[in-house]
């Protein structure tokens, strides 16, 4: 039977290394997007702009990496794995409605998208509702983009959809029968093969824990030994 708690439990130190450094990365390009959007918006409506990328999304990205450094924080930290894509989608949608050259500003979901499913480290269920939401905002782009780029963009985002589903369906798979060998090698280090019970290391190591609680308890410590000879 399979301990998706334990699992969970096991997972999660990997997970949060995952989440710190691939929030850098994300804040570190997020800033260089900003200094791009210099090049590629109006002077006018520069600090609109600047307001998502830079004064919203990269500030947000930054309380993710703290909140890995607190593992009491860390169920906050979810919440947020879960929210931030979801404005950064919401923050590109009142982009395309601002600019005539909305399209340029269209990938910048698709990468959301995939962000969620293979890098956020978010549990395949959470990233599916994160990315429903996203792509319930995109269908709105309708209004900004011409029937020929809308199409595009819808299949852009079956195709960024389709390969993140699928990305983090193998990779938790893979993750889950690297726990499932792993459990089984622990137990074998402990067990002797021919009688399923404590092998003697691990018979040692049990017996040290109760004498020492025993000690500390300032109880008697008593053991049995039984050896059963079958009768032919």
């Amino acid at each position: 039977m399979f301990d998706t708690v334990k699992y969970n439990q096991w997972m999660q130190s990997s997970r949060v290394l995952q989440v710190r450094y691939i929030s850098l990365l994300t804040a570190t390009l997020y800033y260089i997007y900003a200094q791009i959007d210099t090049f590629l918006v109006p002077a006018k409506s520069l600090f609109f702009v600047h307001s998502i990328h830079l004064y919203f999304l990269c500030p947000a990205i930054l309380v993710i990496i703290g909140l890995t450094f607190f593992e009491k924080y860390h169920a906050i930290l979810t919440y947020f794995l879960i929210l931030i894509p979801i404005g950064a989608s919401l923050g590109n949608f009142l982009i395309l409605s601002k600019f005539e050259e909305s399209t340029l500003y269209t990938p910048e979901t698709y990468f959301i998208i995939f962000w969620v499913f293979i890098l956020s480290g978010l549990r395949l269920f959470l990233a599916i509702i994160s990315v429903s939401v996203i792509i319930f905002i995109s269908f709105f782009s309708n209004a900004y983009l011409s029937p020929q780029a809308f199409i595009l963009h819808l299949f852009w985002i079956l195709c960024s959809t389709s390969f993140g589903i699928l990305g983090a369906y193998l990779l938790e798979r893979s993750n889950k029968k690297v726990f499932k060998n792993k459990e089984i090698l622990a137990t074998l280090a402990i067990t002797d093969k021919l009688t399923g019970l404590y092998n003697r290391a691990k018979f040692d190591e049990v017996l040290s824990q109760e004498l020492a609680r025993a000690k500390r308890s300032h109880h008697t410590f008593g053991l049995v030994i039984k050896k059963t000879i079958p009768i032919p």
